[in-house]
């Protein structure tokens, strides 16, 4: 009984240690080295966002055809985030 006590105390000491750890990390944007269809830059955006790159990719073409800006903003993205390094 008192060792399942100890384990559980252990348990749960790690956890808050991993939550402590994962609240402190910092979220870096970067551009994706292998999940890429040009740049990586929509990947790398989705990730940082958590969200399926599937919906970055459209919301960049839409304002690529109906604003125009989307491929000056996608070529400075591509410059000025940097690349995952693995």
């Amino acid at each position: 009984m008192l060792l399942k006590q100890l384990h559980e105390v252990q348990n749960c000491r790690f956890a808050t240690i991993l939550i402590f750890i994962e609240m402190n990390t910092v979220k870096r944007l970067y551009r994706s080295r292998f999940n890429r269809i040009l740049g990586g830059v929509c990947y790398g955006i989705a990730e940082y966002l958590n969200v399926d790159p599937v919906i970055v990719r459209l919301v960049w073409v839409l304002l690529t055809l109906f604003g125009g800006a989307g491929l000056l903003a996608y070529i400075v993205c591509w410059i000025i985030i940097p690349e995952k390094m693995v």
